[in-house]
């Protein structure tokens, strides 16, 4: 097995792993059973508000927070092609640079998604 196969391989694996991940926090979030935690979801000065301000954030970051597993699923098997097929040393890195930057995009849009949410149900934080 070559080192690329290797890499493409672990690399495959951690994306579909982050991509459970977030499924099982965003379904959490959505259906009011994700606690406040220092660990998972939209942890901000708004959502730690108070345990409503949690829960409305949560649940409105949700819809948007799930758009990252396509971005995922999709690293994953681009990883895994790379790997497959020998490919560059240098297509993981844009590989994990991508899927990293829409990462930071889906983040702060679902932050902005659960910070208001937050407001309207517990007030300025």
């Amino acid at each position: 097995m070559s080192s690329h196969l290797v890499v493409g391989v672990v690399l495959a694996v951690v994306y579909l792993v982050a991509a459970s991940v977030v499924l099982a926090v965003a379904r959490a979030g959505g259906k009011g059973t994700l606690g406040r935690n220092a660990f998972v979801g939209v942890r901000t000065k708004e959502t730690f508000a108070g345990d409503a301000a949690w829960q409305a954030g949560q649940h409105a970051a949700r819809r948007r927070y799930l758009r990252l597993v396509p971005v995922l699923l999709v690293a994953a098997a681009a990883a895994l092609v790379n790997g497959l097929a020998d490919g560059p040393s240098w297509a993981y890195i844009v590989i994990v640079a991508a899927s990293g930057a829409v990462d930071v995009a889906i983040a702060a849009s679902s932050a902005s998604a659960a910070n208001a949410a937050a407001r309207r149900e517990h007030g300025p934080a």
